[in-house]
């Protein structure tokens, strides 16, 4: 499970980045030396912004961004629940601290429960699971 999570993430990766660099074409500029750049506090929150708001987006309609669909995996609430707006959020609020300022603490995390949870998972009680076990509609 933790291999099929991290293909995931990388091809969530680059559609995360991809949203990024469409607002980078929009509000590029050149400095003098002819390098393209986009400046201050606004490009670091349009980042924030677009590679968050994907996985958020995402996991909120359908339960799985497009990577976990391709790596047929799925995020559920662990009683089997509808995933509700605030679970989504809390589960990708130690996203920014995992990735940046630890990058091997949701590994280690993840290694040391057997279903492979996340920090954010245990914080929104989430999980998760190879879509072809999860039934069509969940209950609400």
């Amino acid at each position: 499970m933790i291999m099929k999570r991290g293909a995931a993430y990388v091809i969530d990766f680059f559609f995360g980045t991809a949203l990024f660099d469409v607002y980078f074409q929009i509000f590029k500029h050149k400095k003098a030396a002819g390098e393209e750049v986009v400046h201050g506090p606004v490009a670091i929150l349009a980042f924030i912004v677009s590679y968050y708001g994907y996985y958020i987006v995402m996991e909120y309609f359908r339960g799985q961004t497009i990577g976990k669909k391709v790596m047929r995996l799925k995020v559920i609430k662990s009683d089997g629940s509808r995933l509700t707006l605030t679970d989504v959020i809390k589960r990708h609020l130690f996203d920014l601290v995992e990735s940046v300022c630890c990058v091997f603490l949701a590994f280690i995390v993840m290694i040391s429960n057997n279903k492979g949870k996340r920090i954010g998972d245990f914080i929104a009680n989430t999980e998760v699971v190879d879509a072809r076990n999860v039934p069509a509609v969940l209950p609400t």
